[in-house]
């Protein structure tokens, strides 16, 4: 009896560890097979652009949206490989393009006559679906403007610092502030308002409902990047390296963090603070307390920041033509595109649907993917739009 227990027991002994042996080796080949299988930027489609591209461009889920600098703006398909329509404003677009549900918004000045001064610049709304105006407001004339859609407004913020929204159904002027000081720090629109710094090394923080003042802040350094993570709370980075964590409408400093350049750009991503400086590092840092998660030295200064999109941040850089995929929570570099022959327009890389990717170069956009694409890699078959299409002149 005693032996036969003891040959149970050794039996049991023996499928126990044979169990984790074949548990050890399923998951040495899964990971195996996870390393074999590396993300990469693949290349789905390439469209050629006539005349150069302005730094406006955007996408939704059924169009992309191509600003030029001789004032039109073209409408290609989800997968960039024809034209929609196409819209010529005439004069100059300045400001970014933004999407809603109401149409496609964007702001040109009109072309300078001998040295006249320019009084206005025209915000326009165009149907997604034609490119026919909806409507066109007049504004203070500015050199650039940054635009932001929220909850039905949207917001124009001129580089002279003043501020207006506008209902996006109508056009209609609903607020207007005068100018804060010539912005410094690109603006981030949120449900929470609008956040944004100024030459008189000032940080404000702006109501979306009213465009009233909820926060006003003084910093040692003007501030050249912003972002607000919270109704509570704003991270702002400046000139000389320091990144600094605020409370509002309070002003209470929680935490700050230095590098060694100036901070060209602050995100908040659900790992933390992606954070890029003109050393050429890109940091992520925690958002409680501003400590560094891990940092990554590249090559060349990054484009605007990055584009954080399934786990992994996409930057371009200066310089080198070239694109890195980074890992968002180990800073590990998994990909990268070889040099461009032509410099990338000075713009982040738009998000798209099916995890892609926008870019643009002086004559071209091109949709990158992080997974496999069905798309045919090459180049569109046209660079204007078919005759069927409308293609619209507007005074």
């Amino acid at each position: 009896m005693t032996r036969h227990i003891l040959t149970n027991f050794l039996l049991q002994i023996a499928i126990f560890f044979s169990i984790l042996t074949i548990s050890g080796t399923f998951y040495q080949t899964a990971a195996q097979s996870s390393e074999s299988s590396p993300v990469k930027l693949t290349k789905c489609s390439e469209y050629h652009i006539e005349g150069p591209v302005a730094e406006a461009l955007n996408a939704d889920a059924q169009r992309v949206y191509v600003g030029t600098a001789d004032g039109s703006v073209l409408a290609l398909n989800s997968n960039i490989s024809s034209s929609v329509w196409r819209t010529e404003l005439g004069g100059e677009i300045v400001s970014n393009i933004v999407s809603a549900e109401m149409g496609m918004f964007v702001v040109s000045n009109p072309v300078k006559v001998a040295e006249s001064a320019s009084a206005e610049s025209i915000l326009r709304s165009l149907s997604k679906e034609t490119g026919v105006p909806n409507w066109a407001i007049r504004l203070p004339f500015s050199e650039r403007v940054f635009l932001g859609t929220v909850e039905g407004t949207i917001v124009v913020v001129s580089v002279d610092g003043w501020i207006a929204g506008v209902a996006a159904q109508t056009g209609r002027v609903r607020w207007q502030t005068p100018s804060f000081g010539r912005i410094t720090a690109r603006p981030t629109f949120s449900a929470h308002g609008i956040a944004f710094g100024t030459s008189e090394k000032q940080m404000f923080f702006v109501s979306l409902e009213t465009g009233e003042v909820v926060f006003k802040g003084s910093t040692d350094f003007i501030p050249t990047a912003i972002t607000n993570p919270s109704p509570e709370l704003l991270v702002a980075g400046d000139e000389r390296g320091n990144v600094l964590s605020i409370g509002i409408p309070g002003g209470k400093n929680i935490w700050k963090f230095k590098s060694g350049a100036a901070i060209s750009f602050v995100q908040v991503s659900k790992e933390g603070l992606f954070i890029t400086s003109l050393d050429n590092f890109i940091y992520l840092i925690s958002m409680y307390n501003g400590d560094v998660i891990w940092k990554r030295r590249l090559p060349g200064r990054v484009i605007e920041g990055g584009l954080i999109i399934e786990g992994f941040v996409a930057v371009l850089i200066y310089g080198e033509n070239s694109a890195f995929l980074i890992d968002s929570k180990k800073g590990k570099i998994v990909d990268q595109l070889a040099q461009n022959d032509k410099n990338f327009v000075n713009q982040v890389p738009v998000p798209i649907r099916n995890s892609g990717l926008l870019t643009t170069t002086s004559d071209a956009v091109t949709l990158y993917s992080i997974k496999d694409c069905s798309l045919e890699i090459g180049k569109a078959t046209s660079t204007m739009p078919p005759s069927a299409n409308l293609k619209i002149r507007v005074h």
